[in-house]
């Protein structure tokens, strides 16, 4: 395989994961794991040819998903956000707890604020 057909391969693989998992997570946490997952597998493979007589077709394959994980990464980068961890925020005294946003109405009916 040259530089254009595993480019070529790429692609491909990228075209399928887009059609079948049209979101991509839009924090980069996630989006990192996804691509971390596809790694792992990678590397799982290797182990498998090297020591128990696995195909490199295998690692091939994985090595393909790596780069088309790693694609989606790159062109998924400028919808990222990037955010406080909660550790950062009960540090600083800045916590919205989960249930600041709702409020017990008249006779005891909680509303929400997407209620009011």
């Amino acid at each position: 395989m040259n530089i254009l057909q595993a480019q070529a391969a790429i692609e491909v693989e990228l075209d399928k994961a887009e059609a079948k998992f049209p979101a991509f997570p839009v924090d980069p946490v996630h989006a990192a794991a996804i691509l971390q997952e596809k790694a792992g597998q990678l590397m799982q493979a290797a182990l498998h040819f090297t020591y128990e007589g696995g195909s490199s077709d295998a690692l091939r394959k994985e090595a393909i998903h790596v780069g088309a994980m790693a694609l989606r990464f790159l062109v998924n980068l400028h919808w990222m956000e990037s955010r406080p961890s909660e550790q950062v925020e009960r540090m600083t005294g800045n916590v919205q707890q989960p249930y600041d946003n709702i409020k017990v109405g008249v006779y005891g009916k909680v509303q929400n604020d997407c209620e009011r």
